[in-house]
This record gives structure tokens, C-alpha cells and sequence, in this order.
């Protein structure tokens, strides 16, 4: 992974994986992280954080945005090794309970979309698998999280049926949807 890349006041990046960004708010002590990337991805985004001057009891809450592998994936590290209280959307957050990651696909009409299903269809079973968790918080559609001045729940079922963005309050509003953070 790349070095964290501050993108606003308090509003850090990285890469996971080279295809996936997550985030963390420094607000105060306190440390929000959005996402945790794929499995191995724990060091790299705890280094990330301490390179912003902060500690991994620092970070005191994780929000996953879906249960994919590559947004999921470090969710038992990381809280393992922080004090973080989990919050996800409980539908995603019931397939991590038992290690999933992936529901049955079907092929989009697309021209890549036959070839994706195919290699997802015939991976073997183990790509997907996660290491199971209990989520903490289950968090719907407008809930408004008290964390980082405020942070509000957006279900955007599509891509993943429990998967949400999140809407944070400060600087005029940013929009964490799943990879890629947008000012509003």
C-alpha cells in the first residue's frame, strides 16, 4: 500500500489492494476508518495511522460500508486490535457473522459481464470466504452516527443488497460510497 493521502482536514486515504480506498477521520482523539480493505490489510492501514500520529486504540469505530472481501477483509484484525465498535448493515452484517462474502451472481448483459460471472462462478469457494465476526452495530437507511460531527447511513442496495454509503457532515458534505469518496 501507498502512503495515507490527506484529502481534506482530518479526512485520510489509502489504497487496499490497488483497486480499493478506504478512509479514516481523525476527529479529535478519536479515529472513524471506513472499510478495511482486503484480508492482510490490517498493517498496512494501522501504519497508515500511525503515520497521522495515531494509535490503534485510537480508532474507536469501523464502519463497512459491504461485505464484499475487499471492503471486509481485515474487519476481525482491526478489531482485535483496536477498541472499534463494528457497524454495518444488517443484511451484509449477517453474512459476516457466518464468513461470507458473496452471494450467488448471475451474468449482467454486458460484454464483460459473461466472462466476470464465469470466473467468479468457478473460483474456488475459499476466495470468498471471510473470517467470521459479530458486527456490534447494525445500521439502516438515515441512521445519523454521532461520530466525526456527524455521519449519516445511506442504503444503496445494488451491487451488494446491504451495502451503504455514508454521508459526513462536515465540509460541505462528503459521500463515502463503497471506493471512492465524493464532495457533495
Amino acid at each position: 500500500m501507498r502512503p495515507p493521502k490527506e484529502l481534506l482536514p482530518g479526512l485520510y486515504t489509502l489504497s487496499s489492494g490497488g483497486i480499493v480506498n478506504l478512509f479514516w477521520i481523525i476527529d479529535g482523539d478519536t479515529v472513524t476508518l471506513i472499510d478495511t480493505g482486503f484480508k492482510g490489510s490490517a498493517d498496512s492501514i494501522l501504519a497508515g495511522i500511525a503515520a497521522c500520529g495515531r494509535k490503534p486504540q485510537d480508532v474507536r469505530d469501523i464502519l463497512v460500508t459491504h461485505c464484499h472481501r475487499d471492503h471486509a477483509g481485515s474487519l476481525v484484525p482491526l478489531k482485535t486490535r483496536t477498541v472499534a465498535i463494528t457497524s454495518m448493515h444488517p443484511v451484509d452484517a449477517e453474512m459476516v457473522r457466518r464468513g461470507e462474502s458473496m452471494r450467488p451472481v448471475r451474468p449482467s448483459p454486458t460484454l464483460l459481464g459473461y466472462p466476470m460471472f464465469l470466473s467468479i462462478k468457478f473460483a474456488p469457494a475459499e476466495t470468498f470466504r471471510l473470517e467470521p465476526i459479530a458486527v456490534d452495530r447494525q445500521i439502516n437507511d438515515g441512521d445519523e452516527l454521532p461520530l466525526a460531527g456527524g455521519i449519516r447511513a445511506v442504503h444503496v442496495p445494488g451491487h451488494c443488497a446491504g451495502q451503504l454509503a455514508f454521508l459526513w457532515n462536515r465540509h460541505g458534505g462528503v459521500l463515502f460510497a463503497a471506493a471512492s469518496a465524493a464532495k457533495s
